[in-house]
């Protein structure tokens, strides 16, 4: 019997004599689009071809299966810059953090760990690699390329290229305890640092309370308008709702909203100099900026460390504290006011969802009391009008 006599007998089995048979199976996979098929001749009865179809069928069924967890071994190094270029993609990162990121993987994740395949990468691989790079850099450096890493891992994870993230399973190296305490002012030399920017540079001293009040990093604080503050006025807390990198406008650091303090006595020091803003009609106020820069945007990072570091001399305060130390400040007055630390952390902005949910709640009554407490412990309480 020629091809052209084959007599269809059931999907998958055709007839080509008495005792011949062709079989045919094709499957696809439901995944990946890709499909798998396979011919043969077989010799017996009917019943028998039947068997022999099923038992290609599994065959087939086998091979899909194992192309399916037949993953290419990707290293570290390919991995991270895949991570990076996607985040990119998806505009998840600012460009000062990306960047950022991009020299830690070219000059210390990539050198250290990038030669390892992924799924051979071991907790003890990671442990040695930080204990090299601590002998050159600082616990809390490392420990952020640690956290780096292991965005790097959860984004294998979650592509099915490895099964677990280790990199969760080492421990972050131990800061020395004063290491905050360093980048911070306590509460005496907090006083005498405003006191000292409002005598010698009062134009500037408005932007350093509001840092030294709110706990808002520079980028937020730079990139406050005129109705935020309006806002705030009302209903006694302000909103952090933007911010800022080398002049780009995006979201907040976290792409979260949330309150901060706005004590009575920023208040009035915000009338105060949106007056002078206006009698001078400085740049930037018809756009609607805060703290406008001497062109009318918004002001640039490090514009005030050369103030900053004068003021500290004047005051007698010889170790580092850069301005982003305010924040820490900040949260050392939340802490010793003292401030539910559930309130406290979602002011800073390091909160988890259980807090960010707590704090959306009574998020505005928590800022306005957190505000007068922390102004009252350095001595800027301002009493409110019934």
């Amino acid at each position: 019997m020629t091809n052209h006599q084959e007599r269809r007998v059931e999907p998958g089995i055709c007839q080509l004599n008495k005792n011949t048979f062709r079989l045919r199976v094709r499957i696809t996979d439901s995944t990946t689009g890709k499909r798998y098929a396979k011919c043969q001749e077989f010799e017996g009865s009917l019943r028998s071809a039947r068997s022999e179809r099923e038992a290609l069928r599994v065959q087939l069924q086998q091979g899909m299966a194992e192309d399916r967890t037949k993953v290419e071994r990707l290293t570290v190094g390919t991995c991270a810059h895949s991570w990076l270029s996607t985040s990119l993609a998806r505009g998840d990162l600012a460009r000062s953090t990306a960047q950022k990121y991009a020299t830690a993987l070219d000059l210390h994740i990539v050198p250290g760990l990038g030669d390892l395949y992924l799924d051979a990468l071991r907790p003890k691989d990671i442990e040695q690699w930080m204990l090299r790079e601590v002998k050159r850099h600082k616990p809390n450096t490392v420990n952020s390329w640690r956290t780096q890493l292991i965005c790097i891992l959860s984004y294998a994870e979650r592509d099915g290229l490895i099964a677990r993230n280790i990199a969760k399973d080492v421990k972050p190296l131990k800061l020395r305890a004063d290491a905050d305490e360093d980048n911070a002012l306590s509460v005496a030399e907090l006083r005498q640092y405003l006191i000292a920017w409002e005598q010698t540079y009062p134009d500037r001293y408005p932007l350093i309370l509001t840092l030294a009040l709110t706990g808002m990093r520079w980028g937020e604080a730079t990139a406050l308008r005129w109705d935020d503050v309006s806002a705030a006025e009302a209903g006694g807390a302000l909103t952090v709702r933007r911010s800022h990198v080398r002049g780009e406008l995006k979201e907040t650091k976290t792409n979260r909203t949330r309150r901060v303090p706005f004590p009575a006595h920023l208040a009035r020091v915000l009338r105060e100099h949106r007056l002078q803003l206006v009698a001078t009609q400085a740049p930037g106020l018809s756009a609607g900026w805060v703290f406008p820069s001497s062109n009318g945007k918004v002001r640039s990072n490090g514009s005030e460390s050369g103030r900053h570091r004068a003021v500290l001399r004047k005051i007698g305060v010889t170790r580092k504290v850069t301005i982003h130390g305010l924040r820490h400040t900040a949260t050392d007055l939340l802490r010793l006011a003292p401030v539910d630390p559930v309130v406290a952390a979602s002011i800073i902005g390091h909160q988890t969802d259980r807090m960010r949910e707590h704090y959306s709640m009574v998020g505005a009554v928590e800022a306005r009391a957190s505000g007068d407490a922390i102004a009252g412990l350095i001595g800027l309480a301002v009493p409110v009008a019934p």
